[in-house]
């Protein structure tokens, strides 16, 4: 007896052989298929968006050695700092007041080599989830995004006062990225949270404590005091203003902010760029991933 009489279904002539097995899987069996294949490839894709974006692109980097190109080139969504471009830089007002100082107790925004690491950890788990917020950079006088430096001007507003301004990318891979990710959050080509949640998380980040690491020395005892946002509809107008009134015009957006600058103390100044935020509009100046200002003032606490 042959394979074919004990088994009809091997026949030339049965179903199979006429492909009636493609016939095993009704239309919309097979359309479901092919629609939940492509919403997995879809949702997978944005998954690892969101977690470069979130994780792997802020914790990447290895920020012992300058000159990597980490994040660069990913997205090209760098945030790039501004105060460095201005034709006002270091000595503004030393005719009035003598040279600004670039140390800040102990911490030497000079010396270029030495890399500093500032750490600002919010009061509670509302920013960050409570963890620490770290800002590492190399202080310099120029800045190229990926070379892990963040652009340094200084000036005296009074004859005891002293504030240092560092101009830092954010984006991926930039060394602010945290610090703005945990304002505003990150979308696809935009921030993440609206106008009004974002105002909200930058309270909730003032008073949060901060502590500046240059070398092997460390300093504590320092509070980010007060942030403040320059929308964008007023980007222009803050970039073709000098350094010296950088915070002057952001307080005028920022009530609080006024009421936290001391122009008799010594200040640290972070400034970085924002995404596009939903509903805010077009202006001159503004960019898809440059499209607002935050700063962030830091004064030690008696």
């Amino acid at each position: 007896m042959s394979l074919n009489d004990q088994h009809p279904m091997y026949s030339p002539d049965s179903d199979l052989s006429k492909g009636a097995g493609n016939k095993m899987l009704p239309r919309w069996v097979k359309v479901f298929l092919i629609v939940d294949l492509s919403m997995a490839v879809i949702i997978s894709l944005v998954i690892a968006y969101i977690y470069l974006v979130y994780y792997i692109a802020p914790s990447s980097a290895d920020y012992s050695q300058k000159g990597s190109d980490v994040g660069e080139g990913l997205f090209k969504s760098q945030h790039l700092p501004i105060l460095f471009n201005r034709s006002n830089s270091r000595g503004i007002d030393k005719n009035t007041y003598g040279e600004p100082d670039l140390e800040f107790y102990g911490i030497d925004f000079s010396h270029n080599q030495l890399r500093i690491i500032i750490t600002i950890t919010p009061p509670d788990d509302r920013i960050n989830q409570g963890k620490p917020i770290v800002i590492p950079i190399f202080p310099s006088e120029e800045c190229e995004f990926g070379d892990k430096t963040a652009c340094v001007n200084a000036y005296k507003p009074t004859e005891h006062g002293n504030v240092i301004f560092l101009s830092v990318h954010s984006g991926v891979g930039g060394e602010a990225q945290r610090f703005r990710h945990a304002i505003e959050g990150t979308g696809i080509n935009q921030a993440g949270y609206d106008l009004v949640e974002v105002m909200a998380r930058m309270n909730a980040l003032n008073g949060a404590d901060v502590t500046i690491q240059q070398d092997e020395v460390e300093i504590g005892g320092f509070k980010l005091v007060t942030t403040g946002r320059v929308p964008a509809n007023s980007l222009q107008h803050y970039f073709n203003s000098p350094v010296t009134e950088a915070l002057y015009q952001a307080a005028s957006y920022n009530p609080g902010l006024i009421d936290n600058i001391s122009s008799d103390t010594y200040q640290l100044v972070i400034e970085t760029c924002g995404w596009k935020m939903p509903g805010e509009p077009w202006a001159p100046q503004v960019t898809q991933t440059s499209a607002s200002i935050y700063l962030g003032v830091i004064q030690i606490v008696d």
